[in-house]
């Protein structure tokens, strides 16, 4: 493993550990931005990229972690199949195709 593998496997473990910071101060919801503005720093920093469990539920807008019945209200839309989880702080709504 050369030295640039070994940088971007560094920062992918830096990566998830302040995603899991981020969903375990998630009532402190300017900690938690703090902590998804590192992360995503952190990304564009190494060109690393995010995976689909963590990319798909952090809102693009005011960069908080989305998470159900917190930041987050959900919807199941069957019709189109996706689920639309409504932002609660900034109102904004993310569609996760599930077909």
């Amino acid at each position: 493993m050369n030295a640039k593998d070994r940088r971007k496997a560094i920062a992918e473990r830096r990566i998830r550990e302040l995603y899991r910071l981020a969903l375990m101060h998630i009532h402190d919801k300017e900690l938690s931005r703090y902590y998804i503005s590192l992360m995503l720093g952190i990304r564009n920093h190494y060109k690393v990229k995010l995976s689909k469990e963590i990319k798909s539920y952090i809102c693009k807008y005011c960069k908080l972690p989305l998470y159900p019945g917190v930041t987050a209200s959900v919807r199941l839309v069957s019709s189109h199949g996706y689920l639309a989880y409504r932002c609660l702080s900034c109102n904004r709504e993310r569609h996760i195709f599930y077909k």
